[in-house]
C-alpha cells in the first residue's frame, strides 16, 4: 500500500514538474523575444530539452488506469463484487482514486503543452503545423517509459541504450503505427483539455463581469 502511494506521489511530482518547467520555458521565450538577448538562447534550449524529456511523465497519471484493470483481473474484483462488500468498496475506491488521478494527469499534460504553445505562438510561430510530429515524439517518450522502462535521465546516463531502443521501435511498421495512433490519442487528450481551459476562462470572465455589474448597480 505504501509502495503504491509513493509511486502515485512520484508520478504526481513529475507531472507538476512538467507544468513548472513549462512556466519557466514560457517565461524565457517571452524574455528572449522582448530583449533579443543571444545569451538566453543556450539556457532556453536546455530548459526546452528538459521540458520535452519530462513531458511524457505527465501522461503516466492518466495511464495509471491500467492498474485498475490489472487489479480487476488478478483479484477477480468484478466477479467478487457481486457477493462481497469488501470487493465492492475496493473496486469503487480504486476507480474513484484513479479517475481523479487520470483527470489530474490530463490537466497537467494539457497545461504543460498549452503554456509553452501560447508563448511560442506569441513569438509568431504557427505551431499547428508541428503538432502531429510533436505528439508522436511524446508518444515515443511514453512508450520508452512504460514499455522499455527507461527514465528521462537515461538520455544522459544511458544514451546508447536509449538510442538503441528508439531505433528498435521505429524499425517496425506496427510499432510506428502504434506511435502514430498514440500520438493521435495524446493530441485528442490535449485538445479536450485545451477546450475545457478556454471554457473555464470564459466562464470566469463572465462571472467577473456579472459581479462588477452588480457592484456598480
Amino acid at each position: 500500500m505504501l509502495h503504491g502511494l509513493s509511486h502515485l506521489g512520484w508520478n504526481l511530482f513529475l507531472a507538476v514538474l512538467g507544468v513548472a518547467l513549462a512556466q519557466a520555458l514560457a517565461a524565457m521565450i517571452r524574455a528572449h523575444r522582448k530583449r533579443g538577448d543571444a545569451a538566453l538562447a543556450v539556457p532556453l534550449a536546455l530548459v526546452g530539452l528538459v521540458w520535452l524529456l519530462v513531458l511524457p511523465n505527465t501522461c503516466y497519471l492518466f495511464t495509471e488506469v491500467r492498474h485498475l484493470f490489472d487489479a480487476i483481473e488478478h483479484q477477480d474484483l468484478w466477479s467478487r463484487a457481486h457477493r462481497s462488500t469488501w470487493a465492492q468498496v475496493t473496486l469503487a475506491m480504486r476507480g474513484a482514486v484513479l479517475a481523479i488521478y487520470g483527470v489530474s494527469g490530463a490537466l497537467t499534460f494539457g497545461l504543460s503543452i498549452r503554456i509553452v504553445r501560447e508563448a511560442v505562438e506569441d513569438a509568431g510561430v504557427r505551431t499547428r503545423w508541428y503538432l502531429p510530429a510533436f505528439f508522436v515524439i511524446v508518444a515515443l517518450g511514453v512508450h520508452l517509459g512504460l514499455v522499455m522502462r527507461l527514465n528521462s535521465w537515461d538520455v544522459l546516463t544511458r544514451p546508447v541504450d536509449v538510442l538503441a531502443s528508439v531505433l528498435r521501435i521505429v524499425s517496425g511498421r506496427r510499432r510506428v503505427l502504434a506511435l502514430v495512433l498514440g500520438g493521435g490519442l495524446l493530441w485528442t487528450v490535449y485538445a479536450i483539455v485545451d477546450v475545457w481551459i478556454d471554457g473555464a476562462r470564459l466562464r470566469w470572465a463572465r462571472l467577473r463581469t456579472e459581479r462588477a455589474s452588480l457592484e456598480t448597480s
